[in-house]
């Protein structure tokens, strides 16, 4: 009966996380930019990867 005049429970509320760090942003310049872009391009980038890994599936599989 006395838990009928009690105010309900209230969750408890997680700590306050630490303040975030800010990260610092590294720059790079235009050519260094488009020549990444260009050797990603030049290697096929996930679908050769996609690619590698079906080929080597198969040649551990048949014995290739």
């Amino acid at each position: 009966m006395s838990g009928m005049f009690s105010s309900p429970k209230k969750p408890k509320l997680p700590p306050t996380p630490a303040p975030v760090e800010e990260v610092a942003v590294i720059e790079e310049d235009a050519d260094v930019a488009g020549r990444k872009e260009k050797k990603r391009l030049m290697q096929g980038g996930r679908r050769s990867t996609i690619i590698s890994g079906i080929q080597s599936a198969l040649k551990s599989r048949l014995g290739a």
